[in-house]
């Protein structure tokens, strides 16, 4: 790799944007054919899986494709778990070599020393590379896509690369269209600024917390943004209150996109048009995506303007299926191909989407996902704790937070304070308790055991409502 001036970066295909260092995309192609040349002469063939557990840099995209160009599978981990939540991925995804970052190196081995015998909770989704490629190919449709042909767009690589939002729309889009992007291992403030004016940012790939932080924030002047011409959002919806503030701001200048995908669909399904934006909606389905709403009882598709019900996807994107969890596929994809979302949403008579709530009971911080189930498990084999149940609640800056509702044993000296400690220690820092800890005498649950999450959650927003 060659370090180059301030001035001569333009035209290349990744920079790192801490060290300066960067690479063409004719660069990028001979490293990662020579990385994969490696991978089998050191024993990897195809289908064989490589776990890469690094934050962003130009190198996470070099292991990714010479993974790939050789046959084998990536499973890219969230470089911020604990060994054992790297440990239960590995395992649950039957990885035989791990890719890291030297920073990282002490937590793999740890993580490495206790890979037999855990057990994976996160299920793993299949992705082929018909999947990726067709989805690529479908969001660089021309009402979709404004990506300039004849110059080169700069991206800013900060949406984590292990995460599908990341992986595809951002890195893969990136390579796809000759784009620059600059690589940031995290979102720290001064760095995000900096880099988007050093480099010249022209296409901002955000979540709404990045929104919000565009919007509010006294470092960003409205000239900060004077070469983007266009900024897409996704992961969580980013309301319409917050996007007009923005625009307000920055002005209409600005092509404004809102997306919605999920991993399963690899990841988009929906996104707004070129200058066809919707406050609150996240547009039509793209090219060769069929979507429907249907009855959460009857499952009858529901018509436009007709009410709400699940999202349902057909189309090339769909994943494979849930590794090694033939139930939990069969429970998402039904016999006639849909991939049931999900998601609660409605449709218009343009056939623009809004989604307004949430069947599945993941909570999504700042994008990321986290399982209730996960952090009671967790919580569960701490001695004080009888019962527990965790919920999201909403947050101004992630968009949800996980708060735990716990029932201690008879006369425990644990406080609040404690308990979320407990977790801190143990978890990846999204999944901490931001939302706090809850101590109740019960837990409401049905009849069949099953916790009744929405009565907490009812109960939440009141408190919230209250104390505002």
């Amino acid at each position: 790799m060659s370090l180059l001036s301030s001035e001569s970066w333009a035209m290349r295909g990744k920079v790192n944007g801490l060290t300066g260092q960067s690479i063409t995309h004719g660069e990028f192609q001979t490293l990662s054919k020579r990385l994969g040349s490696a991978l089998t002469r050191l024993g990897m063939k195809q289908g064989d899986v490589l776990g890469i557990v690094s934050p962003n840099c130009p190198e996470f995209a070099l292991t990714f494709f010479g993974v790939a160009s050789i046959g084998g599978i990536n499973t890219t981990v969230n470089c911020t778990y604990t060994a054992v939540e790297i440990a239960k991925q590995l395992e649950n995804s039957g990885a035989s070599i791990v890719m890291t970052h030297p920073l990282l190196l002490t937590n793999i081995q740890e993580a490495c020393n206790i890979y037999k015998g855990t057990t994976g909770v996160p299920k793993g989704v299949m992705l082929t590379h018909y999947n990726l490629v067709a989805n690529l190919q479908q969001i660089t449709h021309p009402s979709l896509m404004s990506v300039r042909g004849a110059v080169q767009d700069i991206f800013l690589g900060v949406l984590p690369f292990f995460h599908i939002y990341g992986m595809v729309p951002c890195m893969g889009l990136s390579l796809m269209t000759g784009s620059l992007t600059v690589t940031l291992p995290m979102f720290d403030p001064k760095l995000y600024v900096e880099a988007i004016q050093k480099y010249k940012v022209t296409y901002l790939h955000t979540v709404p917390p990045l929104v919000s932080f565009l919007t509010q924030s006294p470092m960003v002047k409205p000239e900060l943004l004077d070469n983007v011409h266009t900024m897409i959002c996704g992961a969580a919806p980013v309301g319409p209150v917050l996007i007009n503030e923005f625009r307000k701001k920055f002005t209409d200048r600005i092509q404004f996109q809102e997306g919605y995908g999920l991993t399963e669909a690899s990841p988009v399904t929906h996104l707004t048009p070129i200058n066809k934006y919707l406050p609150g909606s996240t547009g039509p389905s793209i090219p060769n995506t069929y979507a429907k709403i249907v009855d959460l009882e009857t499952g009858k598709t529901i018509g436009p303007d007709e009410g709400t019900g699940e999202l349902c996807i057909k189309g090339p994107q769909i994943m494979k299926g849930y590794y090694r969890n033939e139930k939990a596929t069969k429970e998402t994809i039904d016999e006639e191909g849909w991939l049931h979302t999900g998601d609660i949403a409605k449709m218009d008579h343009d056939e623009n989407v809004y989604i307004v709530d949430r069947l599945k009971e993941l909570i999504k911080v700042k994008g990321l996902q986290v399982a209730p189930a996960e952090l009671e498990d967790l919580l569960r084999e701490h001695p004080d704790i009888n019962d527990v149940a965790v919920i999201g609640i909403p947050d101004e800056r992630a968009g949800e937070v996980p708060r735990a509702y716990v029932v201690l044993s008879p006369n425990s000296p644990k406080t609040e304070e404690e308990i979320a400690k407990y977790v801190e220690e143990n978890v990846a820092p999204h999944k901490r308790l931001a939302g706090g800890v809850v101590f109740i005498n019960e837990i409401p649950k049905l009849a069949t055991g099953k916790i009744l999450r929405r009565k907490l959650k009812e109960t939440a927003l009141e408190e919230m409502k209250m104390a505002s």
